[in-house]
């Protein structure tokens, strides 16, 4: 599962989630897939690294190769037993049986010190890198290693810690209880050489068979550490091979506790490989630990010296001791690309960075270009919705005169609704040198009321009126649910939008569709229907529709709905009258239709103050007004047919011809009664002027 690339001498760092969402880091695409859970246990100091021979592999030789020279040294051959054994790789049992046929026990030991001693100028960075890696929170080291150098003794001192060397270095039987206050320093479970530059004393080694059996069986105490260790630490095990003896004791001391102890903490192995993963895993596979492969090749050389893995490793320590310096870079890494340039490896990372620590926002705010990323942080959970509006507010108000921030906030404010709405309000009032422009076109932003969902309002109302118990309130409400809502939609396609030319102003219809829109068109038409059953309250509801109608109106104007040269009501209200083809129609439909409605039975109850209504609907923005007046006026019960008739002669005549169906709905409704003088005169405007409107008529 790799996808992280090094470009440019950069290190792109990746990780996976594997089931149940646990992240997977890792630093270039041959190093180790660090889990989650290893990480997070490393930054809060419960990580204790288990190192065995591969980590001083660069000056010592392995166990293999030890008990050849150690028979070369004693000029002694293997007998049958200890050739199959160590064809088995159970080299402890070779040299405890090569000790048994010695008449100095204690040669082998001597010759192996030998074997072991610390080189001159010797290099230690894998050490150092380990001792990075090892302090706790309180800033003391712990590791614990097998091996019986004093190499990470020899690192210590040029880490520049205080502690002397012999001060913090234990060996043996006298080790430090793990989870005590003394639980510190370099821990030798199977002895230490002496080392005199650093005054360091050697004390008996676990070497031979007999070793490990008193130190994990007989006595145990090598036993018991193991256990107290795994109960209050993550142990990570590096530089072992699966069938290395420390390895065999140590894990299956483990695995017969792990069940009767459910308490005990993970425990990984990093190992190498050449060619495929597998190679690794599966050598691990029958043991109670989590295998960490990663490629033991050097890509430059081809040699097998394991430098991916102590590069990488170095890459966690810097990121260990500058957590929040390396996450921020991280962070920053990721989100400075689109979001369809990263694999999902780094997607999920970033998850992970964002969803422990929220400290990194001001980050996400400063880098973050792309706005598709905020989808991604949402989709992901990685914050509460209100705290995403927030955090998205916050971006967008950084750049208030960039038109992808704005088809962003129009984005999420149809997802986020009022909350993030008014999180730009709030902004807004602090933003200091926005032009005209751009002041209207935010402000018109805040009055959008986006679509969300099912409106549940819309039934609540009908309830209400439905009891009988019927308040203006009620009426308010209902009227006002009829009222078209400003909708802002950034999802159009680029060539539908116009681009600024010029120095003309900038126009919020230039940049995301502009819609007047009904949350719920089923509830709405109900909601008319109801009305009408009200007849004693249709003359309220005919003043509140009126005044709904003109806000709404007024707000099409500022949108430039409705300009002098264009009148956006002239095709989404095909006809004042109900018609098949103001079906599906939003905007101030809904209105038109209640007022049509409630005209008549209004009229009953108080037919002067009707007339007044009527009058005033055409000083209404737009044709719309003058449309319903004109409607009005086929009605016999409220004007006469002079009346009718004058209104037509009063209408300009631009309106007389763009107004294609009221104007010849009246004049066959109510010419016929109308006086032959008023009649003339309508026909004399018409043939007057319908050439100028109608070629060839």
């Amino acid at each position: 599962m790799l996808g992280v690339q090094q470009q440019a001498g950069r290190l792109w760092i990746m990780c996976v989630f594997p089931p149940r969402w646990v992240m997977t880091l890792r630093f270039s695409k041959d190093g180790p897939e660090l889990p989650g859970e290893l990480v997070d246990s490393l930054l809060d100091g419960e990580v204790v690294f288990l190192c065995g021979t591969g980590v001083s592999a660069r000056h010592m030789p392995d166990f293999r190769l030890l008990v050849d020279r150690t028979y070369e040294s004693l000029a002694m051959q293997m007998t049958e037993s200890e050739r199959r054994a160590y064809e088995q790789e159970r080299y402890e049992e070779v040299l405890g049986s090569l000790s048994r046929r010695l008449s100095d026990p204690d040669a082998v030991t001597d010759v192996v010190s030998g074997l072991l001693a610390v080189p001159n100028d010797p290099d230690l960075g894998p050490q150092r890198t380990i001792l990075r890696l090892s302090r706790a929170l309180d800033n003391r080291i712990t590791v614990v290693t097998t091996n019986f150098d004093t190499l990470l003794e020899r690192a210590s001192v040029e880490i520049d810690l205080d502690v002397p060397p012999a001060k913090m270095s234990f060996a043996g039987q006298a080790l430090p209880a793990p989870g005590s206050s003394t639980f510190y320093g370099i821990v030798h479970m199977h002895g230490r050489l002496e080392d005199q530059k650093i005054e360091i004393e050697k004390t008996p080694l676990v070497l031979t068979s007999a070793n490990y059996g008193d130190a994990y069986m007989r006595s145990g105490w090598a036993s018991r550490f193991l256990f107290d260790l795994a109960r209050c630490k993550t142990i990570v095990l590096v530089g072992y091979s699966a069938s290395d003896a420390p390895v065999r004791y140590f894990l299956n001391v483990l695995e017969a506790d792990r069940a009767r102890f459910p308490d005990l903490k993970p425990v990984f192995a990093l190992d190498g490989y050449e060619n495929d993963p597998n190679e690794a895993t599966e050598l691990w596979g029958t043991l109670a630990v989590e295998p960490l492969p990663y490629c033991k090749v050097n890509a430059d050389t081809g040699k097998d010296d394991h430098s991916p893995l102590w590069r990488d490793l170095e890459a966690l320590a810097d990121f260990v001791e500058q957590p929040d310096l390396s996450r921020q870079e991280r962070v920053r890494a990721i989100l400075e690309n689109p979001v369809r340039q990263s694999d999902t490896h780094a997607r999920q990372e970033l998850a992970w960075l964002l969803g422990r620590h929220r400290n990194l926002r001001s980050v996400v705010l400063n880098t973050v270009t792309d706005p598709e990323w905020f989808d991604f942080f949402l989709d992901e959970e990685l914050w509460p919705p209100d705290e995403s509006a927030g955090v998205i507010a916050a971006w967008v108000a950084r750049d208030f005169i960039d038109r992808d921030r704005l088809r962003c906030a129009c984005t999420w404010q149809r997802r986020l609704g009022r909350p993030f709405t008014e999180k730009i309000k709030q902004h807004l009032l602090h933003e200091e040198g926005l032009t005209e422009d751009w002041t209207r076109i935010w402000r018109i932003f805040c009055l959008a009321e986006p679509i969300l969902g099912h409106n549940l309002d819309y039934y609540r109302i009908r309830r209400r009126i439905k009891s009988g118990v019927i308040l203006d309130s009620d009426l308010r409400a209902a009227v006002n649910l009829l009222k078209p809502v400003l909708d802002l939609d950034a999802r159009v396609l680029s060539g539908h939008l116009e681009e600024k030319d010029g120095e003309e102003p900038e126009k919020l219809r230039n940049i995301v569709r502009v819609r007047m829109s009904i949350s719920d068109q089923h509830g709405a038409t109900k909601l008319v229907e109801l009305l009408h059953t009200l007849p004693d309250r249709a003359l309220r509801i005919l003043e509140l529709a009126t005044q709904e109608l003109q806000s709404a109106l007024e707000l099409e104007v500022e949108l430039e709905m409705i300009t002098d040269e264009h009148d956006i009501n002239d095709f989404t209200v095909p006809s004042i009258e109900k018609h098949a083809q103001n079906r599906h129609r939003e905007d101030v439909n809904y209105l038109v239709r209640v007022i049509v409605e409630t005209l008549s039975k209004a009229a009953e109850s108080n037919r002067e103050h009707v007339r007044r209504v009527v009058a005033g609907w055409q000083r209404l923005p737009g044709r719309i007004g003058l449309r319903l007046r004109l409607h009005a006026m086929r009605n016999s019960d409220i004007f006469d047919a002079d009346e009718a008739m004058e209104a037509l002669l009063s209408v300009s005549e631009r309106d007389f011809w763009m107004i294609r169906r009221e104007v010849p709905l009246l004049m066959q409704d109510r010419a016929a009664a109308a006086s032959a003088g008023l009649v003339s005169q309508v026909e004399s405007r018409i043939l007057e002027t319908a050439d100028s409107h109608y070629d060839g008529l």
